[in-house]
């Protein structure tokens, strides 16, 4: 079944196929598009052109085709995505987005941006690229692989790994394995397994670790802690 127009709104719940029972679990999803195919008994809709997906009014995907499952309650929205969480304050841009409605877990495939926003939205305060992710907006756990930048844009450091997991509800994250640390343009730090604590507001590795400052003085040492606020290095051995 085929509906063409230069923008068609359907809103889940008058869908005549849906029962009362899931008439609850879908109520709050509506899509425009161009153009709109809705299959299965309305189990099944596909959209393309100009997609707009809204969800419970603080979640707004945009995209170049999307398909909605409402039994399985997925949403996966492919070509130029935006996901903007309005409530949460952050928006992800990717190449492809599946979003679970019912573990509220997000999926992204390809080229990623995370931008997480102040409360007004505003303002970009932190920045996560890479090319995998999956987020949880529950616990607020942010896994994302594959040539990843952390930019922090308040304190003007760029962290460059291969995995890092980034917690938001208490601001620290892990890199794993060979990470590097750009400092203010200042030094660079080359480690393995990089960790950062927002309530000591430090920076955090047991691996061997080089640092060259932008004068290329270069000091090596291990288990090594840095503070932002005072600009301090401590290490059990340096050279």
């Amino acid at each position: 079944m085929k509906n063409k127009f230069n923008i068609i709104k359907i809103l889940i719940f008058l869908i005549i196929f849906c029962n009362i029972s899931n008439i609850i679990s879908a109520e709050d999803i509506l899509i425009d598009a161009e153009t709109v195919d809705i299959k299965e008994k309305g189990n099944l809709i596909t959209a393309s052109g100009a997609v707009s997906i809204n969800d419970a009014n603080f979640v707004q995907i945009t995209g170049n085709l999307a398909e909605y499952n409402r039994i399985e309650q997925t949403v996966e929205i492919n070509g130029d995505v935006v996901f903007f969480d309005k409530e949460k304050n952050y928006k992800v841009l990717s190449d492809k987005i599946i979003f679970e409605r019912n573990t509220n877990i997000i999926s992204s495939f390809g080229n990623t941006i995370f931008i997480f926003l102040d409360e007004s939205n505003s303002n970009a305060l932190f920045e996560v690229i890479g090319e995998n992710s999956s987020f949880n907006q529950k616990n607020k756990i942010l896994e994302i692989t594959k040539n990843v930048v952390l930019k922090d844009l308040l304190n003007d450091y760029k962290i460059y790994s291969e995995k890092i997991i980034y917690d938001k509800n208490d601001q620290t994250f892990k890199s794993f394995d060979k990470t590097k640390l750009n400092y203010k343009n200042e030094f660079i730090i080359n480690t393995k397994d990089l960790s950062y604590n927002k309530n000591k507001n430090s920076f955090n590795s047991g691996q061997q670790t080089t640092i060259t400052d932008n004068l290329n003085n270069t000091f090596k040492l291990s288990n090594f802690s840095f503070n932002l606020e005072n600009e301090i290095f401590k290490a059990e051995e340096i050279k």
